[in-house]
């Protein structure tokens, strides 16, 4: 391929390697392309059913992050653009904030934008000794 493409996501939002690679090497028949990824809950055998999935009948996949072409914006997709035309990739990962809770305490104390501060919101009923 000799055009570029932007690929519109959040940082957690990881597409699945062999899809980048489609991206780069394969003409899509039409863009925008919105990315179907799976969203894990903690652990990746528990998924989450999204309010944005690329097809309904897909309630697992998240629909966020978006191909497109550089200038032509058509920001996050959240699925639609995949509802509304049909077309999507499936494969990725979305590591969303809500995590198991050993991990989102391990990410709050050693993270720079955390600060050390432990999330009272989601422990504010467990018993830290």
């Amino acid at each position: 391929r000799d055009e570029a493409l932007a690929m519109f996501a959040n940082a957690d939002e990881i597409p699945h390697p062999m899809n980048v690679w489609l991206m780069r090497w394969c003409q899509p028949s039409a863009l925008p392309l919105d990315m179907g990824l799976w969203m894990p809950m903690g652990s990746f055998d528990r998924a989450f059913r999204t309010d944005w999935p690329v097809r309904m009948d897909l309630p697992y996949t998240f629909g966020n992050s978006t191909f497109h072409k550089p200038f032509e914006s058509w920001g996050r997709g959240f699925g639609k653009n995949a509802r509304k035309y049909g077309h999507f990739l499936l494969g990725g990962w979305h590591l969303t904030d809500i995590a198991y809770p050993p991990n989102e305490l391990l990410k709050a104390t050693s993270t720079s934008e955390e600060k050390g501060k432990v999330p009272t919101k989601i422990f504010s009923s467990c018993v830290l000794t």
